[in-house]
């Protein structure tokens, strides 16, 4: 059922705000980024690569609250045996009983306790796949994003890269996408997992924060639940960061108020919260 519009029209207006004017960050966040491709890349490619993630990583933190300097060091691989996709390189447990332990991802522990986790080897596993990698567009100022778009059949690679970082900070779990029950052998469940409930067999999204910008909770990409909306759901989700019916499209997408929201129902503080 369609939503109420004016709740997009205020979700989409603030975009540009959101992405333009993020308050400046006290704390220093810088990116130690490395390459273990399964094919050859070129150091060109691989340049543009690492200024594209530095730019989202850059982006998505500046939505945070972290209160000491982070070093968030992401592995790449390039390959043409993985799809595109990106995780945390570890679950962290914070709570939950044997049988239902909930786990958070390392990003989002690097970014709530930088003292405690700065030091571990690898914070994030990016996979690139190398047929994707030759459609991607390296937008020539990737924190601005206001270069003249190239030709259709191109994709904006600072947007997959923002899509794929929201997965490896906290949208992930082991919910079964049909079901809802953990697929997990010993029941575990994310902090992403903790806001999803079942209604009438479709999967939402129901976290409190959520639920202010769309009453009900958001509902999730059938058969991928780590993902919102799909064709005959809102139109005006398809044009947001984290729309999983089909691939990424080929103009950006930014990081709006429901990824924000999201963030927030999985206990990382966002800056001026809802």
């Amino acid at each position: 059922m369609k939503k109420v519009t004016t709740i997009f029209a205020s979700i989409i207006l603030a975009v540009a705000c959101l992405n333009s004017a993020v308050s400046p960050q006290k704390a220093k966040v810088t990116s130690q980024i490395w390459f273990e491709n399964d094919v050859e890349v070129s150091k060109d490619i691989e340049g543009e690569i690492r200024r594209s993630l530095e730019a989202a990583v850059q982006t998505l933190t500046g939505f945070l609250v972290i209160s000491e300097d982070v070093t968030v060091k992401i592995a790449v691989k390039v390959s043409p045996d993985f799809p595109t996709s990106c995780r945390s390189a570890e679950f962290i447990r914070i709570g939950g009983e044997r049988g239902g332990y909930i786990y958070e991802q390392l990003f989002a522990s690097l970014i709530k306790d930088p003292a405690k986790y700065n030091q571990k080897p690898v914070h994030i596993r990016l996979f690139i796949n190398s047929a994707m990698l030759e459609k991607f567009w390296f937008d020539p100022d990737p924190i601005k994003r206001d270069s003249p778009l190239p030709e259709r059949g191109k994709i904006d690679a600072v947007t997959v890269l923002l899509h794929e970082l929201l997965h490896a900070l906290c949208i992930n779990g082991w919910k079964d996408s049909e079901t809802g029950e953990s697929s997990s052998p010993n029941g575990a469940i994310s902090t992403y997992d903790l806001n999803v409930t079942e209604k009438s067999g479709r999967l939402y999204f129901s976290g409190p924060k959520v639920s202010k910008l769309y009453p009900g909770g958001i509902p999730l990409t059938a058969r991928n639940y780590k993902h919102y909306g799909q064709r005959g759901d809102d139109p005006d989700l398809s044009n947001l960061l984290m729309f999983g019916d089909g691939h990424h499209h080929p103009f950006r997408s930014f990081i709006n108020q429901l990824d924000l929201a999201i963030i927030e129902d999985c206990g990382i503080k966002v800056k001026n919260g809802l």
